[in-house]
Formats: C-alpha cells, sequence, structure tokens
C-alpha cells in the first residue's frame, strides 16, 4: 500500500496526466499533454519529434489503461491510478519493468542540444511541460543538480526520476522531479 507521501507524490503525476482536470485521465489528457510539449518544444505538429514523442505517450496511455483501468469505462480515476502505481513501484523490479521503458526515449527528446545533459533551459521546457512555473523550474533546478556544476546529467536526471518513484525520503529532492512537492 502507497505511504501518504508517496500518494502525494503519485497525485501530482495524476494531476500532470489530467489535462482537462475533470478527475480522470483519459485519451484527450494525454493528446494535451502532447500538445503541451510540442508548444514549449517548438516542434511542428507532425514533424518527426513530435509523432516519436506522441506515440511514446500513446503507448504509456495504453499501457496505463490496460493496468489500471479495473471498471473499464476508458477512464482511469485517482483511485484507479493509486492502485496501479502500488504495483508498478513495489520495488526496484516493478519499476523497471513498469515505469523505466519511458526514460529512455524520453530524455533524449529534452536534451535538445545533444550533450546528454540539461541546461537550466532545457530543464525549465521540461518543467513547464509539466504545467510548472518559471519560478518553479528556478527553484527545482539547484535541488536536482546534485552536483551542483550547472547542469543536470542524464545520470542525476534518471536518479532523480527513480527516487521520486522509489523513496520514502520526505527530505530528498527528488520529490521535485515533476514540480515542487509541498
Amino acid at each position: 500500500m502507497l505511504s501518504e507521501f508517496r500518494k502525494k507524490k503519485v497525485k501530482r503525476i495524476f494531476e500532470f496526466y489530467d489535462v482537462n482536470r475533470n478527475g480522470v485521465i483519459e485519451t484527450s489528457d494525454i493528446d494535451g499533454i502532447c500538445d503541451t510539449f510540442c508548444h514549449e518544444y517548438g516542434w511542428a505538429k507532425g514533424s518527426e519529434t513530435d509523432v516519436t514523442f506522441r506515440a511514446g505517450f500513446h503507448a504509456l496511455w495504453s499501457g496505463l489503461i490496460t493496468a489500471a483501468d479495473v471498471n473499464k469505462d476508458n477512464k482511469v480515476s485517482l483511485e484507479e491510478f493509486y492502485a496501479n502505481y502500488d504495483v508498478t513501484i513495489k520495488d526496484y523490479e516493478a519499476f523497471h519493468q513498469y515505469i523505466y521503458p519511458f526514460f529512455p526515449g524520453f530524455f533524449p527528446v529534452l536534451d535538445t542540444d545533444g550533450d546528454h545533459d540539461l541546461s537550466f533551459e532545457e530543464f525549465s521546457r521540461f518543467y513547464r511541460g509539466f504545467r510548472n512555473t518559471d519560478a518553479d523550474a528556478t527553484a527545482a533546478f539547484p535541488l536536482l543538480d546534485f552536483d551542483s556544476n550547472g547542469i543536470i546529467t542524464r545520470d542525476e536526471f534518471f536518479l532523480a526520476f527513480y527516487l521520486f518513484h522509489m523513496s520514502e525520503d520526505e527530505a530528498h529532492p527528488s520529490k521535485h522531479f515533476f514540480g515542487i512537492l509541498k
């Protein structure tokens, strides 16, 4: 069972997915996420990057709807999302089976200059894509730049992604991976 802290983190992800804020995640929300990232990154709709990104998110959605939509209404409620996350982040093996597969295709899209690191600007785009403010990005960037060298490496990004999902440490800065968690 998810702890209250993990529920708080998982709810942040649910709120990201629920673009139209109607309390459920559905296909139109996935399209909205893709539209937000397309706008944030300046991708032309239908461009190779846009198509690749949309395909990845729709594949993620397909897996989520299959696993989490217990009542088969083609929507995922917060309670269904919690129950699904309870399975997908129960341990290291589950994380790598259910959550990690999204990561390798996602990072290169964020790393717009291809240097395998995220500059503040690249990170800010990612953060705005999750409907966070520039002020939130400014606050989160130094927290997730674990070695304080002014960039977030792919390894730092993955570690923060992993710990966001798996850590019970309420003081660890990875809790801010998808937005400032209060």
